[in-house]
């Protein structure tokens, strides 16, 4: 997700149940005072210990509500909301085939934990499994480049192992079927059709990136 907006960050943080309205003053005051390191460092805390303190907290039905606005936010920024919609994840040994659409149902037997952590160069947030944090389901990180025109900032949401795992549909390695680089090969180990026809000709023509204030979530920066 970009942009440093407020707009961004309650964005951002509301696909995953939390409230950050409380420190929207003051994550402004500290951009302009101290600099977006400073400003995402304290955000990031705060979002970590906010959803941290309701995973731990909550009561069955509160949790399962957690769990399912987590499962809404990751398959959001998997595929844009549509569970239906499967993944293919490449690697040296072959690729797996990832799917979203049970996703909250198979969160409910995990117990998850939210934690801040400051040990790279920008503020990250991880969700893991609670007393084995390198059992890591999801990291939100920032990433903020220096342009010609200004700083742009990326609210960047990767997955971690915990949650290929949980998604895995299918997988097949390239020494079993060292032939399988194409999208033939592709169809065949997934049940869900592949775009033909006009629209998947118009979906391979390279675009320029979006810099709208839609996407950007502020208005395009040109000093």
């Amino acid at each position: 997700m970009g942009g440093d907006s407020d707009e961004a960050q309650q964005n951002l943080w509301e696909y995953f149940g939390v409230d950050i309205s409380p420190v929207l003053a003051n994550f402004k005051k500290t951009m302009k005072s101290q600099g977006p390191r400073d400003a995402f460092k304290k955000m990031y805390q705060y979002a970590a210990k906010q959803l941290d303190q309701k995973l731990k907290n909550a009561d069955p039905e509160d949790e399962a509500n957690i769990l399912n606005d987590i499962a809404i936010g990751i398959t959001h920024f998997a595929t844009l909301g549509d569970p239906n919609v499967e993944l293919v994840d490449f690697n040296k040994g072959g690729f797996k085939i990832l799917r979203f659409n049970k996703l909250a149902e198979k969160l409910k037997d995990i117990d998850l934990a939210a934690t801040y952590s400051d040990s790279k160069t920008w503020p990250e947030v991880v969700i893991h499994e609670r007393g084995n944090p390198k059992n890591k389901l999801l990291t939100v990180r920032v990433k903020i480049e220096n342009k010609p025109k200004g700083i742009y900032v990326r609210n960047i949401i990767e997955k971690e192992p915990l949650l290929e795992k949980l998604t895995e549909y299918r997988k097949a390695s390239w020494d079993t079927a060292p032939a399988a680089t194409g999208v033939t090969d592709l169809d065949a180990v997934t049940s869900t059709p592949r775009l033909t026809g006009p629209g998947a000709r118009a979906a391979r023509v390279k675009h320029e990136p979006r810099m709208d204030k839609a996407t950007l979530g502020r208005e395009r920066r040109t000093r």
